[in-house]
């Protein structure tokens, strides 16, 4: 049997890094709606679609399922709002997204110290560190590049 917070952290990490991102603030660090919407500059109501929209990436890692689809803004606005007031009264039952929530918040403690310890992992991987020089090196080939052409581009003119 898979280990739960295992299990969390390779969900949390299949999906999107913008929908990690907004879960792991909501959820594991348990920031409040304002001030998650405050944080990405948007409205409560447009926070709660992108915590919705989160959620529904979640749930499709989980179940196996592929990228799900964009649905109608109106729909997705009324799903959102179901699961904010799921969230608040902790009634999710009838919200599938709120009760993966729910479930994932019961490991919140462990999965954020495993997330930040796989982060720290990643960073000192040997693939990190090369992904690291190549890009240093194609921003010192871009600067040389425009160097270059600066220069002798204006003694050709």
């Amino acid at each position: 049997m898979e280990d739960p917070v295992e299990a969390w952290v390779g969900l949390l990490r299949q999906i999107p890094s913008r929908s990690a991102h907004v879960l792991a603030g909501r959820i594991l660090e348990g920031v409040t709606r304002e001030d998650s919407a405050a944080r990405y500059c948007v409205s409560v109501e447009a926070y709660d679609v992108l915590l919705w929209r989160s959620a529904r990436d979640l749930l499709a890692a989980r179940r196996g399922e592929g990228p799900t689809r964009p649905l109608p803004y109106s729909e997705e606005a009324k799903l959102a709002a179901a699961l904010a007031e799921a969230l608040e009264t902790k009634g999710g039952t009838e919200c599938p997204e709120a009760a993966l929530l729910e479930e994932l918040a019961v490991h919140a403690t462990v999965v954020r110290s495993a997330l930040a310890a796989a982060e720290r992992a990643d960073d000192a991987s040997p693939a990190r560190r090369r992904e690291d020089v190549v890009r240093w090196l194609a921003v010192a080939a871009l600067v040389a590049l425009t160097a270059y052409f600066y220069f002798f581009g204006r003694a050709a003119s």
